[in-house]
């Protein structure tokens, strides 16, 4: 999905709520948002948070998820959320990103030092139509799953990773993302930095609908 730069969503530009919504839908926090987190990040009075929360939610972009407010994305929100103003990559551009991932995610399984191993890569969306010459992303998924086979040994190893990141000058900007941070590492070992690769679990409801053609390159053996 692209968006440009003079589009406007609930009276807003496009790509300041794109922005906004990009970080709820991340793969390794699954945040979710709030009038008051609204009206932090935009810089918006109270009154004018709860407007724009209740215009997202009349156009389909969030949903209620806690009975004290909270809200998470839709399959719609989720979808714009991954919206780019960048202009379209080449297939062969895609192709050799595509190349380059899976040699990641073979380092990543057999250097053994991540707390989570890579099972399954799925490939899916734009990249598969063979008619189509350019793409907005590279829709993957991936099929993450934790090394440890008990809650002792998932702390253990993710306190390990933690404990190594510190010892590697890791400055974490939140609690929040010191607890993850095992999860973290090892997707941003896999997306590389790049803004073209848009990555997913494949337990995500975009990768889920029905209708979304994709295609299994990789499965751990």
């Amino acid at each position: 999905m692209r968006i440009a730069k003079d589009d406007q969503v609930a009276g807003y530009p496009a790509i300041k709520i794109r922005n906004y919504l990009r970080p709820i839908t991340d793969i390794y926090i699954g945040a979710m948002g709030s009038v008051e987190n609204v009206e932090d990040e935009l810089g918006i009075s109270n009154s004018d948070a709860r407007a724009l929360v209740k215009q997202l939610l009349a156009e389909g972009y969030i949903e209620i998820a806690h009975m004290n407010g909270l809200f998470k994305l839709t399959a719609k929100g989720k979808r714009f959320s991954l919206a780019t103003a960048r202009k379209p990559i080449k297939k062969k551009t895609a192709d050799n990103l595509l190349s380059d991932f899976i040699k990641r995610v073979e380092h990543a399984n057999s250097q053994g030092t991540f707390a989570y191993t890579i099972e399954k890569v799925i490939v899916f969306g734009s990249y598969l139509d063979d008619e189509v010459n350019r793409i907005n992303d590279l829709d993957i998924a991936v099929d993450l799953v934790h090394k440890g086979n008990s809650v002792e040994d998932r702390l253990r190893i993710d306190q390990e990773r933690i404990i190594s990141a510190i010892k590697n000058k890791r400055i974490f900007s939140s609690s929040l993302e010191q607890l993850t941070w095992p999860y973290i590492e090892v997707v941003r070992h896999l997306k590389n930095g790049s803004r073209s690769i848009s990555l997913h679990t494949t337990d995500d409801r975009i990768f889920a609908m029905p209708q979304t053609r994709s295609r299994t390159i990789y499965v751990r053996t």
